[in-house]
């Protein structure tokens, strides 16, 4: 009986007849399988013949398969040649354009080969493989050996080798513009990448840190402190691997891989003892893992095995051997359950692809098992749905609670209220730390207290007038009351009424020097008044003169950083000709903190706070449940033989 080549991977079928090729020292680049030109030579019938009846495959998918790998052979020995005599390096190229690929899909890639030199920057590589390809190299992205090439470094830099592989993913959707000639490229998707990562990192810099925090917790709840540098790396890998994350529900897998590849740079610069007591790392290595898989990329198995080790590993350290640590902290494993279930589906993957067929059904058995565990009755998700909830709600819930659908509604009411419960105190906190911007600090230096301007406020006494009296009166409520009930008629500028940004002149600095206050001292409060030089006059006899240290270290900071770029004047003001310019350019170096501010809520942290718990809980199983079936088939098809 012949294995048809659809239970015999094709990749499968090639290792194997490579595997036998080596057994009996056939050397298909010589005499008498190839001419000296390299050429094909006569038919190779006996050995056709031979691994026909060896493997139970056609003959023709044997010829096929021999003549793939006497051309790869050839192309090999030739190759050695000539990087030894000219130092030229031949580099195989796998050529993904088009951005929807399911789990079956043949895909869409093409295979060809470069030759230049390994000191070749990776920009002008993406320039040969553009015209190789006839795609624009600005939207190409290469990435070889796990990583995505930067283009001010050279292959010899990632340590790319002669006969090595690069993987050339084009980001655009659309065909038809990359192929048209004089089209003008639209850089959006490389933008988005680098906006990401700038807005991120803005984020949990100084300026926005009260905005947005990142705390890291292991899976007891133990939270942990960061070095600033680490924080930043962190948070910016986190964000990274949402975007990726997001591409991958878009079935965006090339784009997804690159987002992915960007947040593993970023996880590298993390100690490894916090990648150890956090399964972030691994969860991404998963998912970096299923792209290639996804995209076909073969060639990648040495990453993807690494990976595995690494996922596994850490995974075990988070969960505990057995998931007790899981089921201690949380009371249920159902969400750990989906995530062991793809580790266990990729080992299962790559042990086939390495002719390890036990072992990957032992692995295929064990993600099947997991997989059961993940399937929901479907009258049971209507009848919690008849109530009024979501599907994703009904079906989380009776994945957490073991499809008993009593329990799964009560689990629901209790999150919804748990997340009401959280979005009232992440609302209360955000108020509380815009506030304490707005309001500033006492006579003392204490913060004003933002509950009770609030209260205070809320009793009808003029803001800008309870403002001062906290002020006046180190949050002291009682006195407070006593300072606006005797100044009834008192009326002050409004501290939440927004504000125009004044340029800050040397007159008045000069104005307040004369007024015996020190210049530098007078510079940082009026920089942190906006330019309102009123309001730093005010506060300057309100506070004696003796600022906050915060204030001159920001506009140190700020002069320092941005005055080289001729952005900023020796006041700390932005420059009106360059901010102009800074609104016209739509890139990611120039966009302002409210502009990264947007970009960070609008196309990251949304989708981060409301997936980041439930992304792996609720998989849609049917792409694995597919990947399990094809692999059990293609298994069971060789240990029958």
């Amino acid at each position: 009986m012949e294995t048809s080549v659809n239970h015999l991977d094709e990749e499968g079928l090639k290792e194997t007849i490579r595997s036998l090729l080596n057994s009996d020292k056939v050397k298909l680049w010589l005499e008498p399988y190839s001419t000296a030109d390299g050429s094909k030579s006569a038919r190779p019938s006996e050995l056709i013949k031979k691994y026909s009846e060896t493997l139970k495959v056609s003959e023709t998918l044997v010829e096929e398969t021999l003549e793939q790998l006497r051309r790869h052979s050839t192309l090999k020995f030739t190759a050695k040649r000539k990087y030894q005599e000219t130092d030229v390096a031949t580099i195989y190229v796998r050529f993904s354009q088009g951005s929807n690929t399911s789990p079956n899909s043949s895909g869409r890639s093409q295979e060809n080969y470069i030759e230049t030199s390994l000191h070749t920057p990776v920009n002008e590589v993406k320039e040969i493989i553009g015209n190789l390809f006839k795609v624009a190299p600005e939207k190409l992205k290469l990435i070889s050996l796990g990583k995505c090439l930067s283009e001010n470094w050279t292959l010899n830099d990632y340590n790319v080798k002669n006969l090595g592989k690069i993987l050339a993913i084009c980001l655009s959707d659309d065909e038809e513009k990359l192929m048209a000639k004089d089209e003008k490229v639209d850089p959006e998707q490389d933008e988005k990448i680098e906006k990401t990562k700038k807005a991120t990192e803005m984020m949990i810099n100084d300026d926005v840190d009260d905005w947005y925090n990142l705390t890291v917790a292991d899976q007891n709840g133990k939270s942990f402190d960061m070095p600033v540098e680490e924080r930043k790396a962190l948070a910016v890998a986190m964000m990274l691997h949402e975007k990726g994350k997001t591409c991958m529900k878009k079935k965006n897998f090339g784009l997804a891989l690159v987002y992915l590849l960007e947040a593993d740079l970023e996880f590298s610069k993390c100690t490894s003892q916090l990648l150890e007591l956090v399964d972030n790392y691994a969860l991404l290595c998963l998912d970096i893992i299923w792209c290639y898989f996804i995209m076909q990329q073969v060639d990648s198995l040495p990453d993807a095995e690494r990976r595995l080790l690494i996922t596994e590993e850490r995974l075990v350290k988070s969960y505990g051997p057995e998931m007790e640590r899981v089921q201690r902290v949380r009371g249920s494993c159902s969400q750990e359950v989906a995530v062991m279930m793809k580790l266990h589906l990729m080992q299962g993957v790559l042990s086939f692809y390495k002719r390890e067929h036990h072992k990957a059904k032992k692995f295929l058995d064990k993600a099947e098992e997991e997989l059961k565990s993940l399937q929901v009755d479907k009258e049971d998700m209507m009848t919690i749905m008849e109530i009024g909830y979501s599907e994703q709600e009904a079906r989380l819930a009776l994945r957490f609670c073991k499809g008993n659908v009593s329990q799964a509604i009560e689990h629901i009411m209790t999150k919804k209220q748990e997340r009401r419960k959280i979005e009232e105190q992440e609302k209360e906190e955000k108020y509380r730390k815009k506030m304490a911007k707005v309001l500033g600090k006492t006579s003392s230096g204490q913060l004003v207290d933002a509950s009770l301007y609030k209260n205070l406020t809320s009793m009808g006494f003029d803001k800008g007038a309870t403002l001062q009296a906290l002020k006046k009166h180190d949050n002291n409520f009682m006195l407070a009351i006593e300072f606006l009930q005797t100044n009834p008629n008192l009326r002050l500028p409004d501290p939440e009424a927004k504000k125009k940004k004044l340029k800050i002149t040397d007159e008045m600095i000069s104005q307040l020097v004369s007024l015996g206050f020190d210049a530098d001292v007078s510079r940082a409060t009026l920089h942190h008044f906006e330019g309102n030089l009123e309001e730093a006059t005010a506060e300057l006899f309100n506070l004696s003169g003796k600022i906050p240290k915060e204030w001159l270290d920001k506009v140190a900071k700020k002069v320092t950083s941005a005055a080289a770029a001729g952005g900023v004047d020796g006041n700390g003001s932005t420059d009106e000709s360059n901010s102009a310019a800074s609104a016209a350019s739509g890139s990611a170096s120039n966009m302002d903190t409210e502009e990264m501010k947007k970009f960070l809520e609008e196309e990251i942290i949304d989708g981060f706070n409301d997936e980041q718990d439930t992304d792996y809980l609720d998989l849609n199983v049917d792409d694995e449940n597919n990947v399990l079936q094809e692999f059990k088939a293609k298994l069971a098809s060789i240990l029958d033989h």
